[in-house]
């Protein structure tokens, strides 16, 4: 797998409904995101299932370190950003696509789902709402 987000499906595209495919990540990603710096592997689960047409994709017990900088003293600092789960519907038929605004699209020439996507909001959503380095933290005037 060159990119650790994405998927081959080609083993269950022409599957019957319910087939599914299960992957394991621990892996390095990296974002197109300036707000997302991630350090070490992504961990976690992902399971792909066919549906008419489309792709069931779920991702759960998802760990990533992201590094931060603290509202508080400005210094950069690591989280550990936990997602249990997250589900996301991929479809190959791209005439669909006013209809749903929500749904991701399956590369048919390659056979593959990009979750990069599904991944980086996930992770964003999961964000603490005020990054702190420490409950300790003094901020910026220390002294």
């Amino acid at each position: 797998m060159d990119e650790p987000l994405v998927f081959n499906i080609a083993e269950i595209a022409s599957k019957p409904q319910g087939t599914t495919a299960d992957f394991s990540l621990d892996e390095p990603a990296e974002f197109d995101d300036e707000e997302i710096k991630t350090v070490g592997n992504i961990t976690g689960e992902v399971s792909i299932m066919t549906l008419d047409r489309e792709f069931n994709v779920q991702i759960k017990d998802v760990e990533v370190e992201i590094e931060l900088d603290c509202s508080r003293c400005l210094e950069k600092f690591t989280q550990k950003v936990q997602i249990p789960f997250a589900e996301k519907q991929y479809t190959i038929d791209k005439n669909n696509r006013e209809q749903r605004d929500e749904i991701g699209y399956v590369d048919t020439k390659y056979q593959t789902i990009d979750t990069t996507e599904l991944f980086r909001q996930e992770i964003i959503l999961h964000f603490p709402f005020i990054p702190v380095c420490s409950t300790r933290c003094n901020g910026i005037n220390q002294g």
